[in-house]
C-alpha cells in the first residue's frame, strides 16, 4: 500500500497542512490509483467534517474520498503495512516515525527544523526555505487546478495571521467586525471565498512556514493587502515577492514537481 499521512492537530483540526496533503493526494491519484489518505487522530464524526469541506473546496472525483481512512490509534497504523508514504509536515513524521519500520520509502516535507536528516536512507526530506531541514529543495505548492472558483465576490473581508490576537488586529485596521472572516481554531468559514472580496495579511512575528492563504488570494483573483510588521524572515515576504515578480506559477502543484516525481517513483518501481 502507498499512502499520504497525517496526524491531525487536536487544537487545529482544519489547518493548511491537512489541505495540502489533500491536494497531493487527489494529484498522485492520477498516476497511482490505489493510494490512500489516512488520517490520524481522527474520529469518524472529524472524518465527515472534513470530507465535506473537500467537497465544498475542491473539484475532484468524489470517488477519491472511499480511499480516505481515519484512525485514532498509531497502533492500527502499523497494520495497515504500508510501502510507500508521503508525509507533508514534521509534526505528523515525528508521531509516526516509529511506526515505519515496514515501509519501503518515506518522503517528507519539512515544514520547519528537526534533527532527523540521514538518519535512515530511505527517510528523505524536501524544503525550501533556510529554516527548513531537506536533502532536496522544492517548494510545496498547491494544486490550483482543482479549487473551485467563485465569480460572484461579495463584500467580506478576509484577515488571516497566525497566531495573533484577531480582535486586536481587526481594530487596528478599523474594520468592521461584522463584515471580517477571521480563523478561529477547530473552525472552518463555509464557502468563505464565495463572499470575500479582500483579503488582508497581518504578520504577528511567528515565521508562517509555507502560508496558503496568499497563494490562495491570486487563485481566486482576490486583492491582497500583505502588513509585514518588521519582519521579511519567512514564506510570507519570499512568496509575495516571487509573485510580484510573476512567479506565480512557482507555486502551483503538476506532475513536473520533485516530490511528486519522486514519489510516483516509489509506487511504480517494484524492485
Amino acid at each position: 500500500m502507498s499512502a499520504v499521512v497525517y496526524h491531525s492537530n487536536d487544537h487545529k483540526k482544519i489547518n493548511g497542512t491537512l489541505f495540502y496533503c489533500f491536494e497531493y493526494y487527489v494529484l498522485l491519484k492520477r498516476y497511482i490509483p490505489g493510494l490512500q489518505y489516512i488520517l490520524l487522530n481522527t474520529s469518524d464524526e472529524d472524518l465527515q467534517w472534513m470530507k465535506s469541506i473537500f467537497i465544498e473546496k475542491y473539484n475532484f472525483d468524489h470517488a477519491y474520498l472511499n480511499d480516505i481512512t481515519n484512525l485514532t490509534r498509531l497502533t492500527d497504523f502499523v497494520r495497515l503495512s504500508v510501502d510507500n508514504v508521503l508525509i507533508l509536515d514534521i509534526h505528523t513524521y515525528s508521531r509516526v516515525k516509529d511506526f515505519l519500520g515496514k515501509a519501503r520509502s518515506v518522503r517528507v516535507y519539512s515544514n520547519e527544523e528537526h534533527n532527523y536528516l540521514n538518519a535512515k536512507p530511505h527517510h528523505v526530506f524536501y524544503g525550501f526555505y533556510d529554516y527548513q531541514t531537506f536533502n532536496k529543495k522544492t517548494r510545496i505548492k498547491l494544486y490550483a487546478d482543482i479549487h473551485k472558483r467563485f465569480p460572484n465576490k461579495r463584500n467580506k473581508v478576509f484577515v488571516t495571521s497566525l497566531n495573533a490576537d484577531n480582535d486586536y488586529i481587526v481594530n487596528q485596521l478599523g474594520l468592521d467586525p461584522s463584515k471580517v472572516f477571521v480563523k478561529n481554531l477547530n473552525s472552518h468559514n463555509e464557502n468563505m471565498y464565495e463572499q470575500v472580496g479582500e483579503m488582508i495579511y497581518w504578520h504577528s512575528s511567528h515565521t508562517d512556514t509555507n502560508n496558503r492563504a496568499i497563494v490562495e488570494a491570486y487563485i481566486h483573483d482576490i486583492p491582497l493587502t500583505i502588513h509585514f510588521n518588521g519582519h521579511y524572515h519567512d514564506s510570507i515576504y519570499e512568496r509575495s515577492n516571487t509573485i510580484a515578480n510573476g512567479g506565480l506559477q512557482e507555486m502551483f502543484l503538476d506532475q513536473s514537481d520533485i516530490l511528486i516525481q519522486d514519489f510516483i517513483n516509489d509506487c511504480t518501481n517494484t524492485k
